[in-house]
């Protein structure tokens, strides 16, 4: 049942630098694969013309824990890099090839590995990057557009493509102008069939409301994105399924 939409915002620790960090999709893999190792790296400056970088090594900082999040970064960097496809993949959770790689375990332990190591970047939750006033970069799109991280951005990408399954659903690196390369949808996954006839009503009905409109109206309150109406439909389709 998908449940939610957001982004996933590209958050980092530079001394002196909040604000104006650009990062094209291919730098980002080629960051994560322990490519790009340091931050006055050539390919990093030439990108961010008139801002002074640090000369300090990049630590990458993952989800030590198996996640969507994670499912949704790797898949943004299997599209924009064959090299990462080729070797490391998609999945909840992966092996990470650059040598200063850290993990912490949800949002909050990335935020904090990324807030206490200064030269760090890592992924979080669009809405968590928010809450906690972390410094992003602005990421180039397919299109060639720098865009920030935003509801707007990820509506953007989830207009790509109309219609989603619980098996085609990507809407990473979408190609539009103002699209975010970095958004998903989050699921819930449940029996068609339990036991507990009176758990799975009540199942049913706790997600019914999830992903009605009152829901999804609290959803665009907390920097995530309202789902389409047309997943909206999809999502009751599913719920449709359930035996109680």
């Amino acid at each position: 049942i998908p449940v939610a939409l957001g982004g996933e915002s590209i958050v980092y620790n530079l001394p002196g630098i909040h604000s104006g960090l650009h990062l094209t999709r291919q730098l980002i893999a080629n960051i994560y694969l322990g490519k790009v190792t340091s931050w006055n790296d050539r390919a990093i400056a030439n990108l961010n013309k008139g801002t002074r970088l640090p000369n300090l090594p990049i630590i990458v900082v993952h989800r030590s824990d198996g996640s969507g999040t994670t499912y949704i970064f790797t898949d943004f960097l299997s599209h924009v890099s064959p090299a990462w496809k080729k070797t490391v993949g998609v999945g909840k959770s992966v092996n990470w090839p650059a040598p200063s790689s850290v993990g912490g375990k949800g949002n909050e332990g990335v935020s904090g590995q990324v807030n206490n190591s200064p030269g760090s970047i890592g992924y979080v939750e669009l809405a968590y990057a928010v809450e906690n006033h972390m410094d992003s970069a602005a990421l180039q799109n397919q299109a060639g557009d720098w865009v920030n991280d935003s509801p707007a951005g990820v509506a953007s990408a989830a207009a790509t493509k109309p219609g989603i399954s619980a098996q085609n659903f990507s809407i990473v690196d979408s190609g539009c102008a103002s699209c975010y390369p970095i958004a998903g949808y989050s699921w819930a996954v449940v029996f068609q069939n339990m036991a507990d006839r009176g758990r799975a009503r009540l199942i049913h009905d706790v997600l019914s409301y999830v992903v009605g409109n009152d829901g999804q109206r609290i959803a665009g309150t907390l920097d995530y994105v309202p789902l389409p109406q047309n997943v909206q439909n999809t999502a009751r389709g599913a719920l449709k399924r359930m035996h109680f």
